[in-house]
């Protein structure tokens, strides 16, 4: 089973707020296995806590709660998910928040490097930053727009079978077959 495309994350400290939802088992074991320790926090399984002060779209609106909780515990950086687990939002040790803008941009480069971003093209909304366009068009990396809505992400991906596309908001979709 391919996780992911690093070799270890051994030494790094995070912070992951599972926003009391799909995250709470699954993100623990991930970044565990791939050697981070790892703090958990929002993890309540009972299904009445969801997104409850906590998770990614707390974390957009207050930032300042992930990132003591992160300065709190010495890590290095906090993801917060989303309810059913399909948002991210990473905040670091410095207080700066990294939306899904952010990842789109470190993915497609990493991927553009390693020769396996198809097309190489990435997708995103029509709520994308403008500088994500102009910073991966230097790479050589082409920016496909759609409709604001995963829905419309999702079907684009899907139909030209691009590898990775993002919202703003932090869904993030790897369209490898393992991700």
């Amino acid at each position: 089973l391919r996780l992911c495309p690093f070799k270890s994350l051994n030494g790094l400290k995070l912070v992951l707020d599972c926003a009391n939802g799909a995250a709470s088992q699954v993100a623990p074991q991930v970044f565990t296995q791939l050697g981070a320790e790892v703090v958990v926090v929002n993890r309540d399984l009972t299904g009445r806590k969801i997104n409850d002060q906590c998770g990614s779209e707390h974390a957009r609106r207050c930032p300042q709660d992930l990132i003591e909780t992160v300065q709190l515990h010495s890590a290095a950086y906090g993801f917060a998910f989303d309810g059913d687990g399909d948002r991210l939002v990473i905040v670091d040790e410095n207080g700066c928040m990294y939306n899904g803008d952010d990842v789109l941009f470190i993915l497609a480069t990493y991927f553009y490097e390693q020769g396996e971003l198809r097309g190489n093209a990435i997708v995103t909304t029509d709520m994308a930053n403008t500088g994500l366009k102009e910073a991966l068009s230097k790479l050589g990396v082409r920016t496909v727009f759609t409709k604001h809505g995963d829905k419309h992400l999702e079907a684009e991906i899907w139909s030209k079978d691009y590898l990775l596309g993002s919202e703003q908001v932090g869904n993030v979709i790897i369209n490898d077959g393992h991700h």
